[in-house]
C-alpha cells in the first residue's frame, strides 16, 4: 500500500479546548509563564528562555542589546518584510546577505563572502518556514559575530541533535497563527547568555500583561482563523482579493499585508505579554511538538520521492537526524510548481496563481502548503517587499 502524505496538523485539538474551558473559572497564575520558559529552554537545549510580546519584538530587543547604534546588521534576503524596517527603527544599518537559491536560507559560504567585505556587528539568520540554518557553519564564517535566530516557524526544528534556539546567541520564536505553537500573539527568546536573558526579562517586565478578557478574545480570534484557514474556499476567495488589491493600488498589499488575512506588517502599537492562560495552552502544544515535527519530515521524504522525476526542479537533501517544518521544492520555471501540486493531489485550486509570475521566472513551493501562506506567492511577496524596503539591494531582479 502506497504511503500517504498526511495533512498538516493544527496544534489546537480537543485537549486544548478542554483546558481553556477548565481554566475559565479559575485562571492560572504567572507560574504558567515561568513553566513555559523553563520547558521551552529545555526543549531546545538553551540555558534561558524569556517570554516576549512578539517574535519581532524579541529580535528587535536582541539586536538592540547586543549592538550599538550605527552597527551593520546582516539580514537574509528572504525573511519577514518587516525585518529591514525593524533594524532601521533602532538606528542600525541592514545589509542583505544572499540566500541559497533552493532553500532560501543563509549559508556559511554566502555569509563569508559578505563578512569579508563588510564588518557586520550581528547577523539575523532566518530559519525560513522552519528550515534550519547551519548555525555552526555561520559561526565559523563570521567568528565573534553574534548570530540572532529568527525562528518564527522553527520551534522544534534542528540539525543532528542541535535544536534551533540552542545554538544561536539568541533566537526568537513566534506563537502566531500558522506557527508550531499557536497563542497569537506571543513569542519567546532563548539564549545561553545570562546577561542578555536578564536584560530581556527587564524589558519584558515593563510591558503590560494582557487581561483575561483580551486572552479570551485572542482565543476566539484563533479559532475563527483556523476555521477559515482550513476551509477549502480560503485560497479560492482570499488570494483573488489580493490580486485585485495589487491592481487597484500597486504596492499596497506589500505595504500592509504579508499575503494572509489580517496580518499587518506594521508594529503593534500596544504590545502585551502573554496571559498565563495562553502560556498554559502553549505548554500543551509543546508536548506534541516532536510528534508533529516528525510527521513533517516523513511527509518531506514522501514528497521528494514523488517529485524526483520532474524536470526543471531542484531538491535539498534530507539528512538523517535533521528535523524541520517545511520542505522546499525549487522550480526553475514557475508553471512547474502547479504541475507538481496537481500530481500530488494538493490544492489543485491553485491553478489561477500561474499568472502571478512570468513563465520564465523561478518559484519555490514550501510544503506543507495547507496553510496557503506557506506557498509560492508568499515567497515572491517577501522578495518584493525586501526589494522595496532595502536600499542595499541591486536593481536587478531578485530571481536572477
Amino acid at each position: 500500500m502506497t504511503a500517504q502524505i498526511t495533512r498538516h496538523e493544527i496544534p489546537w485539538g480537543f485537549k486544548e479546548i478542554e483546558y481553556i474551558i477548565s481554566q475559565l473559572l479559575s485562571p492560572p497564575g504567572k507560574e504558567e509563564l515561568s513553566a513555559l520558559e523553563e520547558e521551552t529552554a529545555a526543549h531546545v537545549g538553551a540555558e534561558f528562555a524569556v517570554s516576549v510580546p512578539t517574535c519581532s519584538q524579541g529580535i528587535e530587543w536582541s539586536i538592540d542589546l547586543l549592538t550599538k547604534p550605527g552597527a551593520k546588521i546582516g539580514i537574509p534576503r528572504f525573511s519577514h518584510p518587516e525585518l529591514p524596517r525593524l533594524v532601521r527603527r533602532i538606528h542600525r544599518i541592514p545589509f542583505i546577505v544572499d540566500a541559497d537559491p533552493i532553500t532560501r536560507i543563509i549559508t556559511p559560504e554566502r555569509l563569508e563572502a559578505v563578512s569579508g567585505k563588510v564588518k557586520l556587528q550581528a547577523v539575523v539568520a532566518a530559519h525560513l518556514y522552519g528550515r534550519p540554518c547551519d548555525i555552526h557553519g555561520l559561526k565559523q564564517a563570521a567568528p565573534l559575530v553574534p548570530i540572532i535566530g529568527d525562528g518564527a516557524h522553527a520551534l522544534g526544528a534542528g540539525t543532528k541533535g542541535n535544536m534551533v534556539g540552542g545554538m544561536e546567541h539568541a533566537c526568537s520564536f513566534s506563537f502566531r497563527i500558522g506557527k508550531p505553537i499557536v497563542c497569537d500573539p506571543g513569542g519567546i527568546v532563548t539564549t545561553n547568555d545570562k546577561k542578555l536573558a536578564m536584560q530581556l526579562r527587564e524589558r519584558s517586565g515593563h510591558v503590560e500583561m494582557m487581561s483575561l478578557h483580551q486572552a479570551l478574545a485572542r482565543i476566539a480570534s484563533v479559532l475563527a482563523h483556523l476555521a477559515v484557514l482550513r476551509s477549502p474556499f480560503f485560497p479560492l476567495l482570499v488570494m483573488p482579493f489580493f490580486r485585485l488589491l495589487d491592481r487597484a493600488v500597486p504596492g499596497l498589499s506589500e505595504k500592509y499585508w504579508t499575503g494572509r488575512l489580517g496580518f499587518p506588517l506594521q508594529r503593534e502599537t500596544n504590545p502585551v505579554n502573554l496571559h498565563p492562560l495562553l502560556a498554559g495552552l502553549a505548554r500543551l502544544q509543546l508536548q506534541t511538538l516532536d510528534r508533529r515535527t516528525a510527521s513533517q519530515v516523513a511527509n518531506a521524504r514522501l514528497i521528494k520521492a514523488r517529485v524526483t522525476d520532474f524536470e526543471n526542479i531542484n531538491l535539498p537533501s534530507i539528512d538523517d537526524g535533521c528535523s524541520f517544518l517545511s520542505f522546499p521544492v525549487h522550480c526553475n520555471q514557475s508553471f512547474e510548481a502547479v504541475r507538481i501540486l496537481r500530481s500530488l493531489g494538493i490544492d489543485s485550486r491553485l491553478d489561477y496563481i500561474t499568472d502571478l509570475w512570468a513563465p520564465d521566472k523561478d518559484a519555490t513551493i514550501f510544503f506543507p502548503p495547507n496553510h496557503f501562506r506557506l506557498s509560492i506567492p508568499e515567497v515572491e511577496r517577501v522578495a518584493k517587499a525586501l526589494e522595496i524596503l532595502d536600499d542595499n539591494l541591486s536593481k536587478k531582479s531578485i530571481y536572477h
